[in-house]
C-alpha cells in the first residue's frame, strides 16, 4: 500500500494531510528506515514524482489522474502546475507556466 493508494481510498482526504504523510515517508526513507525508490514508496511514476516534487502538482491531483486519466502531456517533458487547487489542478510545461505568469488581466 502506497501513499497514493491511501488517497485513492479516501483515507487521506486533504492536501495538507497528504503532504504531511509524504514528508514523514521521505524522512523515514532518507533515514534508511524504508528501502526502495522514493517514488515507488509514494506510489508515483517518475514523471508524477517530478510533477509533485519540482512541478508543484499536488498528490491529490496525481491520485485523481491515476483513477481517471493523466493529462494529455508528453511524458518525456517535465510537468508543472499552472493553476487551480487540489485535486483539480491544471498542468502543463515550463514555457506554459512562464506565459501564464506574463499575462495581464484587463
Amino acid at each position: 500500500m502506497t501513499l497514493v493508494d491511501l488517497i485513492k481510498l479516501g483515507i487521506i482526504e486533504t492536501n495538507a494531510m497528504a503532504e504531511e504523510f509524504a514528508a514523514r515517508l521521505v524522512e523515514c526513507w532518507r533515514d534508511n528506515r524504508i528501502p526502495g525508490e522514493i517514488q515507488e514508496i509514494l506510489g508515483l511514476s517518475e514523471r508524477e514524482y517530478q510533477a509533485w516534487n519540482t512541478g508543484g502538482v499536488s498528490l491529490l491531483t496525481i491520485a485523481r489522474w491515476q483513477q481517471h486519466c493523466h493529462p494529455p502531456l508528453d511524458v518525456s517533458r517535465p510537468w508543472f502546475k499552472l493553476k487551480g487547487k487540489p485535486p483539480m489542478e491544471v498542468v502543463g510545461y515550463q514555457e506554459d507556466r512562464r506565459r501564464s505568469k506574463g499575462k495581464r488581466k484587463p
